[in-house]
């Protein structure tokens, strides 16, 4: 199980900005530390190195995507809102959808 989100910005042209700036606010966030960006994609991997990721972020189709696998609800959510939090500080405009 897991949720797919697409947020589209108004300004297209600062997702990857974006997504810089999304990595290093959860780089020092202790609930995110060991995030890493692999090839211009965030990636969260699972204490467990066998499970590979949990949730990646990166720009596709000038979208932020953000996919989530497993069952981690409660995570998901507070990373949702971070990464909004981001997107507002940032003062840029955004649509959140969770396709």
């Amino acid at each position: 199980m897991g949720i797919e989100y697409s947020i589209v910005l108004e300004d297209k042209e600062k997702i990857d900005l974006v997504i810089e700036e999304i990595f290093s606010v959860l780089k020092s966030n202790e609930m995110y530390k060991d995030v890493i960006m692999d090839q211009k994609v965030i990636v969260f991997p699972y204490d467990d190195f066998n499970w590979d990721r949990w949730c990646t972020i990166e720009n596709c189709k000038d979208e932020i995507y953000i996919c989530t696998n497993g069952n981690r609800r409660v995570q998901e959510i507070e990373l949702i809102e971070e990464v909004c939090k981001v997107i507002v500080n940032l003062s840029l405009q955004y649509e959140l959808e969770e396709m």
